[in-house]
């Protein structure tokens, strides 16, 4: 399909290719998506980028800071240096020998690089003995540079496990750009490297998408350059990359609007609950060792170790990282690591600060990635601050809380919504679907959360220049969906009710609307993906926060979730002074509390059992299987729901207290109940469920909790799978259908939030087709008791109401 029109907002910075800019002699990645993606900067284009700017095109090339072996040896204290663990040995003799070596099916088959010994292992290293816990003495074992392996004066049978330094693991590949195109097309051939400053030891490469690669030939392969990540935290690295970017932005100056600048490179591995190191599955079905995505080891260097001291006062200390219940964000953090967290993104954004500030000398705009370390810290939003961030980026794959996650920065910061799929029908990525359904899957799945807050700016990627007709219509309605969307509700905002509700966990407000990168993270996501569009106001709350400052004065609900031990449920946090005791006093005064699975869950009990009426049953055990629970006694949170609702189950519990009104069971366990506690009101789930009857039924028991049952109506359906987002200001409500079926929805809603009186007439319009949905103007009880509208599978309708006359 050849597009001859460009469809481009100022605002959005949204363009469809035309046929003027996609031949191998332009730009050669011939996607009909949005904006120049990572198009390799060929300088014989340089007039083309300028003609496209000039047009309203906007280019982003993406660099990667990579540093040349040439350059890191002439500095080698720079070089990324990070721990390791090694396999756990168990010793057949009183001298052990123990390989500082890891298994080589590493996550992304990445092999180790040389043990590090340039710094001190006597100083740096640690040796667990993992038998009885205990870290050996610097006098108990030794190890010689080069030897990759130690000897230990161990004690027969007793199990080993070192922690050590390394250098950073195998280097990226980095094919030149050009190269990659040419490779992509069929050709070959010796190109220069497309560099800022060929005489530079390090250089800037403009690469491709960082999530693949287009097929090469194995004439291409011999022609990879190899470069390292150096630490980010280093002045000398700092100072040295920023010169570079300088270099780069003056040679390509008033041809580039955006640069994706790419900080970091590395992960790192740690330990399970069961101190296996944690990973992913090979072709085999076995489990192999992989990344912390959102881990801060990486950043464990020795010169990192210093600065951390010199300006904490506060030793680092590796058991952060290397003990089950640290290092990982699945886990409670120590109180010393969340200051070790700090530390680093207080670093990381002090230098993203400098890349700005750069960057906007030339008027470019920096645009930052959310997710797997791309910018050395995962997005603790609470520390990000405005100046240093002009624009934020997410992939959105059909993850509805992840991008719910990039439109909770502050309106300052343009906040992009990226949806990536295959270029081709056969392909599979995340969404295990082909092109077409994963765009479809991802696109769908996005509009729950920005039609909540919406999202600046968005961008369709691929990594193939080829896009079959079919697909480039989609990718079409798509873009101009999202520019009609944005026309209507960008910068609006959604009504919320006047119900606070707090999330209660180990991170609080370092880390909101996120997965947390890990499996232990999937049940709680179904809980986060129902709170994403619900309407009242979400927040999140640290045990430290409740410890030192109390519960916020706003609160209406605290609700808590999570397996045993995690950081969603708080394990051990829930021993910190006074946090029991002023939830406890909350409650009785008329607040609410929430919990699901094993809320307050610490060593075998429920810390606020009394609370809650329930205590575990023997040694708890989690059971993954689904539980069908029928309707228990009638109570005003299950009418309208269905007779029976299925769980993916949480703990095993009993009842404790008399007082509880069961709203689900199965047998005696309570397995959904709410109660009274003098003044305030508590609720229990005892387990999850991403399915629409789960939504209701959280949202109802979130009303009851704080005794506003009266506004459960103020919008409402009473289909599960048919969500309501209503805009007082502009007086839009949309009607969203996420399922697959045709309905006929009644909606119920309150005028008096429009200020609409008994005695006023109101009409209601398509926003889209023009076309009023009542032929005359109908009363305020009409509205108030009930109206059906029909909705396709996967529409969302655009009312607009007016009101008629006072």
């Amino acid at each position: 399909m050849s597009i001859k029109k460009w469809q481009y907002m100022q605002d959005s910075s949204l363009t469809i290719f035309s046929d003027k800019y996609t031949s191998k002699n332009r730009f050669p990645f011939n996607l009909g998506a949005t904006g120049v993606y990572s198009i390799p900067l060929m300088k014989k284009c340089k007039k083309y980028y300028k003609q496209a700017r000039a047009d309203g095109l906007i280019t982003i090339p993406h660099l990667s800071l990579c540093f040349a072996p040439e350059w890191l040896e002439q500095n080698p204290n720079e070089k990324l240096t990070f721990y390791w663990l090694s396999e756990k040995s168990k010793a057949s003799s009183r001298n052990h020998m123990i390989s500082l070596r890891t298994n080589d099916k590493m996550f992304y088959q990445v092999k180790m690089k040389p043990v590090n010994y340039f710094h001190s292992p006597k100083k740096y290293w640690r040796v667990y003995d993992r038998t009885d816990g205990r870290i050996l003495d610097i006098s108990e074992w030794e190890t010689e540079n080069g030897s990759n392996e130690m000897q230990i004066n161990s004690v027969v049978s007793h199990v080993y496990q070192v922690a050590y330094l390394v250098y950073d693991v195998e280097p990226q590949k980095i094919l030149d750009p050009e190269q990659c195109y040419l490779n992509a097309n069929g050709s070959s051939g010796n190109i220069p490297q497309v560099v800022s400053n060929p005489k530079s030891p390090a250089n800037l490469f403009y690469t491709v998408t960082p999530q693949g690669w287009p097929v090469r030939s194995k004439q291409a392969e011999a022609e990879d350059r190899i470069f390292y990540i150096a630490n980010p935290l280093s002045l000398v690295v700092q100072k040295h990359t920023l010169s570079q970017i300088k270099l780069f932005l003056e040679e390509w100056n008033g041809c580039i609007d955006v640069i994706r600048v790419f900080l970091s490179a590395r992960y790192t591995t740690f330990l399970d609950e069961k101190n296996n190191p944690y990973g992913g599955w090979d072709e085999n079905g076995e489990k192999v060792p992989g990344w912390n995505w959102y881990g801060y080891g990486h950043f464990a260097s020795p010169a990192n170790q210093v600065s951390f001291k010199e300006k904490t006062g506060i030793d680092f200390n590796i058991d952060w990282l290397t003990k089950s219940k640290y290092g990982q964000i699945k886990y409670p953090p120590a109180v010393e690591y969340l200051k070790w967290v700090h530390f680093v993104n207080k670093e990381i954004i002090n230098y993203h600060v400098k890349l700005s500030n750069l960057c906007a000398e030339y008027n470019v705009r920096l645009q930052t990635n959310i997710g797997d370390n791309w910018i050395g810290i995962e997005p603790y939003l609470k520390n990000f601050e405005d100046p240093a961030f002009h624009s934020i980026a997410m992939y959105g794959l059909g993850k509805t809380v992840a991008n719910r996650q990039l439109t909770g920065f502050s309106n300052k910061t343009k906040k992009v919504l990226k949806i990536w799929f295959a270029a081709e029908e056969g392909a599979i990525h995340y969404t295990g679907k082909g092109a077409l359904q994963q765009l479809i899957y991802n696109w769908n799945h996005s509009k729950r959360a920005f039609f909540t807050k919406f999202p600046d700016e968005l961008r369709l990627e691929t990594l193939n220049e080829h896009v079959n007709p079919e697909l480039k219509r989609l990718v079409k309605n798509i873009v101009n969906e999202f520019i009609e969307y944005k026309g209507i509700i960008g910068g609006c905002k959604v009504y919320c009710h006047p119900i606070n509700i707090y999330i209660l966990n180990c991170w609080g407000k370092l880390r909101t609307w996120t997965g947390w990168g890990d499996d232990a993270g999937r049940l709680q996501n179904m809980i986060q993906e129902h709170l994403v569009d619900m309407p009242f106001n979400i927040q999140w709350v640290s045990f430290q926060d409740i410890s030192k400052k109390g519960i916020p004065e706003d609160c209406d609900i605290i609700f808590n979730f999570g397996a045993i031990g995690t950081s969603w449920s708080g394990d051990y946090m829930w021993k910190l002074p006074k946090v029991k005791s002023r939830i406890e006093d909350f409650v009785k005064h008329g607040g609410g509390f929430l919990g699901v699975d094993a809320p307050s869950f610490y060593e075998g009990n429920f810390i606020l059992s009394n609370l809650l009426g329930i205590s575990p049953i023997n040694e708890i055990n989690a059971d993954a299987s689904r539980q069908e629970l029928k309707k228990a006694e009638a109570h005003w949170i299950t009418h309208e729901l269905p007779e029976k609702i299925s769980l993916q189950r949480g703990l095993k519990v009993k009842q404790d207290n008399g007082n509880l009104s069961s709203l689900y069971s199965c047998g005696d366990s309570p397995e959904v109940y709410v109660r009274e506690v003098d003044k305030g009101r508590v609720g229990y789930l005892n387990g999850y469920s991403n399915a629409p009857e789960y939504y209701q039924l959280l949202k109802k028991i979130f009303f009851w909790l704080c005794r506003k049952e009266n506004l459960s109506e103020t919008i409402h359906t009473s289909e599960p799978d048919v969500f309501l987002y209503f805009y007082k200001r502009e007086k839009i409500l949309i009607v969203y259908n996420m399922s697959k079926a045709k309905k006929k929805v009644k909606i119920q809603f309150d005028l008096e939030i429009l200020n609409g009186r008994a005695g006023n007439r109101f009409m209601m319009y398509d926003i889209h087709n023009g076309h009023n949905i009542f032929k005359d103007p109908v009363s305020y009880m009409k509205f108030k008791n009930g109206m059906k509208i029909d909705i396709m599978p996967w529409e969302a309708k655009f009312l607009k109401i007016k009101l008629i006359d006072k």
